[in-house]
């Protein structure tokens, strides 16, 4: 099943954001990582077929979504906001899936959610902001993530877009991953290291505790790549251990992309939760 493509205003601040959308049923807010688009989820919009309505919107400043236009900083609430703002204002349980900065996204829409989160798929949340307030080794995985945002933000500030972004896609696809894109998605990438230095801006800025998300009762599904920086799997297992009702499952022989690089695992998993999770989404195809 295709993917439909429209435009719609924020009832925030009037921006146009891209939005994917797919099928019926409960609505699956679809959150993608730094330097994506709502594209990413196509493949899993396929596999829910007509039992969800799959609205997958590019994040703020990404595919066809505009840039931020509000006053002062964009924040991590004030982008769950715009992107909850793509859902019906009637709707009633609603899912959330977010990967990388749009799992940091979505635990942010779930705190909005309050009781109308239905469930919650997690795939290496970019929650950066909880190891600050870690253990002495949270707080040292807390400046390794620093030390990469410093680099993304010098390449943006310099001019030298493609060293930074080469950094960036290294750091969480592995040593040698840049050389391995072709140049033109190499310069496409590189056209968005302004976007991706932002995100790192909204994710250390924010402030929610973990004990916040301790109130989430709503099922929770991380998934992590067995391969996958040493932050980002730390992070997972802080959140399993603090959302009441979750589980984390690793997908073997994956990294920080297996959205992309594993996606039938992935999707699969995600597909589950969402089917196990649901109000009978068979009915819904009905």
């Amino acid at each position: 099943m295709g993917l439909d493509r429209k435009y719609i205003a924020t009832a925030a601040n009037g921006a146009r954001i891209t939005v994917r959308e797919a099928g019926a049923g409960e609505d699956v807010l679809l959150f993608h990582c730094s330097a994506g688009s709502g594209k990413q989820w196509d493949g899993l919009s396929g596999l829910l077929g007509n039992q969800f309505h799959s609205i997958a919107p590019d994040l703020i400043g990404y595919g066809g979504s505009e840039r931020w236009s509000g006053h002062g900083p964009l924040t991590l609430a004030e982008q769950a906001r715009t992107m909850l703002a793509t859902l019906d204002g009637d709707a009633d349980g609603v899912h959330l899936v977010g990967h990388s900065c749009g799992g940091a996204v979505a635990m942010r829409a779930a705190l909005e959610l309050g009781a109308r989160l239905r469930s919650l798929t997690l795939i290496e949340p970019s929650a950066f902001h909880l190891l600050r307030r870690g253990d002495p080794g949270e707080v040292g995985f807390w400046y390794e993530i620093s030390d990469l945002a410093a680099d993304v933000w010098h390449g943006a500030r310099s001019g030298d877009a493609h060293g930074g972004m080469a950094r960036f896609i290294d750091y969480w696809s592995g040593p040698g991953a840049w050389n391995d894109l072709r140049d033109d998605v190499r310069d496409r990438l590189a056209e968005q290291i302004g976007t991706v230095a932002i995100d790192f801006a909204v994710l250390f800025s924010e402030t929610s505790p973990i004990a916040d998300f301790a109130r989430i009762e709503a099922p929770v599904l991380i998934l992590q790549g067995s391969h996958s920086p040493a932050p980002s799997r730390r992070l997972c297992e802080m959140l399993n251990a603090t959302l009441p009702n979750c589980q984390l499952r690793t997908i073997e022989g994956a990294s920080h992309m297996s959205p992309l690089t594993h996606a039938a695992e992935v999707n699969a998993h995600i597909r589950d939760h969402l089917f196990l999770h649901g109000v009978a989404p068979c009915a819904a195809a009905a």
